[in-house]
């Protein structure tokens, strides 16, 4: 009997392994710990893990051809390559190079700069040499400029932020979170430095921000942060609890307290939640002159996220729990065109997406206005939203159709699509 359950066992293990694994230690489905001991046809077990996954989203990490295991480029010692390959007949492994170090093409090696030289450093995130997910892509290239170290150091307008520490010019920051050790010469790049530097105490991955579309004249930043990148197909997709919240006014002060010049708030939902792509607005109540509130259209989960900034409460739905479709179907997702508009009708606004609705078979433009209204609920909550009106277009939309909406000054709201009007 034994003998019997065992066999029947065996392949049954197999078949609940992750779907990523031809044969795993143990049954799990979790993509962050797959358990695996060899892969599926195509990929490839990542190097001090038990996952399974495709070489073509980890471009600093090359295949041995001994194991068919993916080994980071980083275990190479002095080499600086961000990404290699140490089957290559030259001097060098390098296919490119670590920040700060200058690519040889003839030698494939990775090289500093010379003494009489600057190092100029650029971000390439589209340029790594294998096939990639460009999220996964953590490229930048270096350069070298020729420097007469009796002058003063003038770094060029695509790169003006110049290390002190590092003594290289950089297009967007400076690695230092010291002020002095980061110099801007040019006039006109002197206030780009805060915005430069707003993430500087952060967790090194901040995903996902989430911009403003109103007409406040507020910079309205939201952003998750990640205290480890989680390379699983190039994007970092485990849940968060946590927000983080910049938020200016129009003269650059702190919009969580204005007359103290706070701008910076971390908030926690009471739930973890993915966290994707996102578009954001800032909002009045009914009969207010006052941008109160922030909504954030989270699009993995299709969840709302409304905020009081003044308070720092947040609350969020499933946004078909808030605004009714019209007898659609909702599907399983959202298409990432989405669309928040601020109309000219006082303190009205507009959210739009495209939907599939199953019972057509079709995908159909879903719009909604709406407007807040505190006099709903007792407390805070996301029911402030108060639906004046919904509808929808079935227009022989594809899934990957772009639209937008526009308003002419008398407000007529109309819709585009592509190459088409309504």
């Amino acid at each position: 009997m034994e003998f019997y359950l065992i066999i029947l066992l065996i392949p049954l293990s197999f078949e609940i392994c992750h779907e990523n694994c031809e044969f795993c230690k143990e049954l799990n489905y979790n993509f962050f710990n797959m358990k695996c001991i060899s892969c599926i046809d195509g990929l490839n077990l990542i190097f001090n893990t038990t996952i399974c996954d495709s070489k073509i989203y980890y471009p600093n990490y090359y295949l041995n051809i001994t194991d068919n295991i993916l080994y980071p480029c980083s275990l190479f010692e002095n080499q600086n390559c961000y990404e290699c390959n140490p089957y290559l007949e030259t001097s060098g492994i390098c296919l490119s190079c670590n920040k700060g170090y200058v690519f040889d093409n003839t030698t494939n090696e990775c090289k500093k700069c010379n003494n009489n030289e600057i190092p100029i450093i650029k971000q390439n995130f589209y340029g790594c040499k294998r096939p990639f997910d460009f999220l996964s892509c953590n490229l930048f290239i270096t350069y070298c400029n020729k420097s007469d170290n009796n002058e003063e150091i003038i770094c060029p307008n695509d790169a003006p932020f110049f290390d002190k520490m590092s003594k290289s010019c950089n297009e967007y920051e400076c690695q230092n979170k010291e002020k002095d050790l980061c110099l801007v010469q040019d006039q006109k790049y002197k206030n780009r430095i805060l915005f430069i530097n707003w993430f500087n105490n952060e967790p090194k991955y901040c995903n996902n921000p989430s911009y403003n579309v109103d007409n406040s004249g507020y910079l309205l930043i939201e952003i998750s942060c990640n205290l480890e990148l989680v390379n699983i197909h190039g994007i970092s997709i485990d849940k968060k609890r946590k927000r983080k919240f910049y938020f200016f006014n129009e003269e650059g002060r702190g919009l969580f307290d204005e007359i103290n010049d706070i701008y910076e708030k971390t908030i926690e939902l009471d739930k973890k939640f993915y966290r994707f792509l996102s578009t954001s607005i800032a909002l009045k109540v009914k009969d207010s002159n006052e941008y109160r509130y922030f909504l954030n259209f989270e699009n993995f989960e299709l969840n709302l996220e409304f905020l009081d900034i003044k308070t720092g409460e947040i609350d969020f739905d499933f946004i078909f729990n808030i605004f009714e479709t019209n007898g659609i179907s909702t599907g399983e997702y959202l298409i990432p065109s989405i669309q928040l508009m601020e109309l000219n009708s006082k303190n009205q606004y507009l959210i739009a997406s495209i939907i599939y609705s199953r019972s057509l078979k079709k995908y159909c433009l879903y719009y909604a206005f709406f407007e807040i209204n505190t006099q709903k609920e007792k407390k805070f909550s996301i029911y402030f939203l108060n639906n004046i009106n919904h509808d929808s277009a079935c227009l022989n939309l594809e899934e990957n159709s772009k639209f937008f909406f526009i308003q002419t000054k008398n407000g007529k709201i109309s819709f585009s699509n592509i190459n088409k009007n309504y």
